[in-house]
């Protein structure tokens, strides 16, 4: 796998992130919510893991396949 396409797997996975967020915060005001505000803060920071477990993932994958290939 090239850096082409991990550039492209990056900004998929950001703008799936922002699309996200631009839901959560459309759907309705958070002042006064802590609860609410608190949840979409674990979906944050969830969301960030998933997107640094899959840029590793494929810095692994890259890495095998430039094994095989030698």
């Amino acid at each position: 796998m090239n850096e082409q396409n991990k550039k492209y797997i990056f900004w998929g996975l950001l703008a799936i992130l922002a699309l996200f967020l631009f839901y959560v915060l459309s759907s309705g005001s958070l002042s006064g919510d802590g609860v609410r505000a608190y949840r979409i803060g674990e979906h944050l920071e969830r969301a960030g893991e998933y997107q640094q477990n899959a840029i590793q993932r494929l810095e692994r994958i890259e890495n095998d396949a430039d094994r095989i290939q030698r």
